[in-house]
């Protein structure tokens, strides 16, 4: 088993040449998350990143290690996955040693100390000092915590609001890209899969521990210009059976100005695999309004015949009794469904 390093005396004077090597410049800084980003922010040109390797706590003081950001090991080629196995993502690590330590003060300031080389019970030397690759591009677009850390404020919330918005993937990186390379700060950096990690923590933070279902019942039931009305199974009361929702000013038009409706329910639109039944209303003048949307287990005729008795008592007796028109496809469940509900 190979030996494991030795705690440092950081406060001791160090007897090893440090001037020798290209290393931050020791500093005093108000929080470890400053002393992170600042020592990052030093290492971009150079071509090389740190990222967090852990912390200690000794007699009441931390002591945290910023690492090279190819310290893990070395790619090794693995046996090629069959298809839907995933992909061969090898490993982009280098081993190396390269790391400072920042360490907690009695005053609460962080502050940079150099790591002396050591030597294991092999007598083998470690150099925390000496990268064990070549340095990148400079740019930082090969290090994920460099993307990471420039992506936090302004940008992330950016992301956020694009995606709100509906804005696909490509489209929001392509509005990073137009709304800062043209400024006098840094480029861009974010690639598709930093934007779609951003996406994914956002809807992560607005579940809070809840799964998707009780996120859209409870939200909807929060906002003031929506009516939701979800049912449960009943051998499964915390199971959803089907949920209508709609929007009270749409629906509101539509009750006035509207006699034509279409028909049709969607697929993989949803995380929670239920089909989503949609009623499109047309006026007098050809303009389309969602009127209703409702999830539903099944598109069956049961299901059909549910969700149009909903879209009636929604619009209200006087609507219904109206009559119009109902458009839908060649879905023989919507069809039969109309065809009983007239």
């Amino acid at each position: 088993m190979a030996s494991q390093e030795p705690d440092q005396d950081e406060d001791a004077v160090l007897s090893y040449d440090f001037s020798i090597h290209e290393l931050p410049p020791i500093k005093i800084y108000t929080s470890r998350a400053k002393a992170f980003e600042d020592v990052n922010k030093w290492a971009k040109p150079k071509g090389c990143a740190f990222t967090n390797g852990g912390s200690k706590k000794k007699h009441g003081l931390r002591k945290a290690i910023f690492l090279c950001d190819k310290n893990g090991p070395k790619p090794v080629e693995g046996p090629p996955k069959e298809k839907g196995q995933g992909r061969n993502k090898p490993s982009k690590g280098e081993e190396c040693k390269y790391s400072i330590i920042c360490k907690e003060k009695k005053d609460g300031t962080w502050e940079l100390r150099y790591r002396e080389p050591w030597k294991n019970s092999d007598g083998v030397e470690t150099n925390f000092c000496i990268h064990s690759h070549e340095a990148t591009s400079g740019t930082g677009t090969e290090h994920p915590v460099l993307r990471r850390l420039q992506r936090k404020g302004e940008r992330e919330e950016a992301i956020v609001n694009q995606m709100n918005s509906g804005q696909k993937t490509r489209n929001i990186k392509d509005f990073l890209k137009d709304k800062y390379n043209k400024k006098d700060e840094e480029s861009d950096l974010a690639k598709l899969q930093d934007i779609r990690n951003a996406i994914h923590k956002e809807r992560r933070e607005r579940k809070a521990g809840r799964n998707t279902t009780q996120t859209l019942v409870e939200e909807l039931e929060g906002k003031e210009d929506w009516i939701s009305r979800p049912t449960y199974r009943e051998d499964e009361p915390n199971r959803l059976h089907s949920m209508q929702f709609c929007y009270i000013p749409l629906l509101e038009y539509a009750r006035l100005y509207c006699s034509v409706f279409i028909l049709d329910f969607t697929y993989s639109t949803n995380s929670s695999d239920m089909p989503l039944f949609e009623a499109i209303a047309i006026d007098a003048t050809g303009r389309s309004v969602c009127t209703t949307f409702e999830f539903t287990e099944a598109e069956d005729e049961e299901d059909c015949i549910q969700s149009l008795r909903n879209l009636r008592e929604m619009l209200g007796e006087e609507v219904s009794c109206k009559g119009g028109v109902m458009l839908s496809d060649k879905a023989d469940a919507i069809r039969n469904a109309i065809a009983i509900g007239t």
